[in-house]
């Protein structure tokens, strides 16, 4: 998987237009020559603030985009200077718990619940 970190914040051929999802798309896929589905952070200076985004295909300008999460906590100018220093590990995988362990915890309340109704009837 591709993660991407786009450090153009300006939209010079328009200025008015605010630098949205769509323009960060199409910068990457500018500079992308693989077909491949990746995650990327831009500063949205409509909303003044970063966004993750995921896109199917990093490499079409046109390809379906999901905007994951806004980093509220990167605003303004401190949200535009925080975004070049975005490395690799932010983007570090976390490891999912493997299916025989959530099934067990599954299994295990299940039980517990079983027992408890069981001892009720009982008493």
């Amino acid at each position: 998987m591709n993660a991407i970190v786009l450090q153009t914040f300006d939209n010079d051929a328009n200025p008015m237009t605010p630098f949205g999802a769509g323009n960060a798309a199409s910068l990457i896929a500018g500079q992308i020559t693989s077909s491949d589905p990746g995650f990327f952070i831009y500063f949205n200076s409509g909303l003044n603030l970063a966004r993750l985004v995921f896109s199917t295909d990093l490499g079409d300008s046109t390809a379906d985009l999901k905007i994951l999460a806004r980093m509220t906590n990167l605003t303004g100018q401190a949200g535009r200077d925080a975004i070049p220093t975005f490395t690799a590990s932010n983007f570090a995988a976390v490891p999912e718990p493997s299916s025989f362990l959530l099934i067990a915890a599954a299994g295990t309340f299940c039980a517990c619940g079983y027992t408890r109704r069981r001892k009720r009837d009982c008493d």
